[in-house]
């Protein structure tokens, strides 16, 4: 937990050096941003040079960038010519209802059946949800995603195709991002539940008498929630991977897509905010995630 600021620190930099890390040059590429016509003559780059502050040594522009990062000032975008930090929080708003989502309900359905898969060890159902799983983790989101539009949207007509509005909008990338996790999660939780039932306190349960579907959902379960939890959190930066993939398939204005967008157009402010949010996130979720592990992890006594 006391790491956390210095990793911040560190991704900060790491996005303030990026353009220099790729050999941009950020001066002509403001230039060819805003008009891709314009003439990239050397007055012309010097004048933007000087209002980006780019004749200023690394350490100061690196300190005024941290000073405006810290208030929530990232900048103008090279595109638009308007505030970065309002078109980021829209798209975080948006990728992180999706994100959510997406791991809200690979948790709490691999949870399911990874309980029921091993509590029906080496018969059918566990054969089923483990073959399946299988099979789906291998499966990545830019394959399902359109595969998800065809069956979902375009033949049962159950939800829209693309875009974002009502709930219906996050169906679509929500399942897209929720399958892998959830074929994974499941086997995970199927394995830490065959360990857990072998725990001298889940026979004591046993023995004194609780019935085995309590001791099966009560007990065992909560244990063994604990590794897919911290699994989960992990799978915030894949998952933020995906969602690139997903919202541009299914223009979503989401987090990733905005980072694309900014990629494309060599729009370097809009995409080091992205980047610094989305690392914040991800940080902040693992912090949370250490917590929520802790509150289910049984005391020592009751191993």
């Amino acid at each position: 937990m006391c790491s956390a600021p210095v990793v911040l620190l560190a991704f900060s930099f790491l996005a303030f050096m990026l353009p220099e890390l790729q050999g941009v040059d950020q001066a002509r590429a403001t230039l060819l941003a805003r008009s891709e016509s314009a003439e990239p003559d050397e007055e012309t780059l010097a004048a933007i040079s000087a209002e980006l502050g780019l004749d200023d040594p690394v350490h100061i522009r690196y300190w005024d960038y941290l000073i405006d990062v810290s208030t929530g000032d990232f900048g103008e975008s090279n595109v638009s010519r308007s505030p970065v930090a309002p078109q980021v929080w829209r798209a975080t708003v948006v990728s992180g209802t999706i994100v959510a989502g997406a791991i809200g309900a690979a948790v709490l359905i691999a949870s399911v059946l990874g309980v029921v898969a091993a509590s029906n060890e080496n018969r059918w159902p566990d054969r089923v949800i483990t073959g399946v799983s299988r099979v789906l983790v291998a499966v990545p989101v830019h394959v399902l995603t359109p595969v998800l539009v065809y069956v979902v949207a375009l033949r049962l007509d159950l939800v829209p195709t693309s875009g974002w509005g009502g709930p219906e909008y996050a169906v679509l990338p929500v399942l897209a991002l929720a399958i892998g996790p959830t074929a994974l999660f499941s086997q995970v939780v199927r394995c830490e539940m065959l360990d857990t039932l072998e725990q001298p306190y889940i026979r004591t349960a046993m023995a004194k008498g609780l019935r085995r579907r309590q001791v099966i959902w009560i007990h065992a379960a909560r244990v063994s929630l604990v590794g897919v939890l911290t699994l989960g959190s992990l799978f915030i930066a894949g998952l933020l991977g995906g969602a690139v993939i997903a919202e541009v398939i299914l223009g979503v204005p989401g987090l990733g897509r905005l980072l694309h967008t900014a990629v494309t157009t060599s729009d370097v402010p809009m995409f080091q905010g992205g980047l610094l949010v989305a690392v914040t996130i991800g940080i902040a979720i693992g912090l949370l995630s250490d917590g929520v592990s802790a509150l289910f992890s049984p005391p020592e006594r009751d191993r």
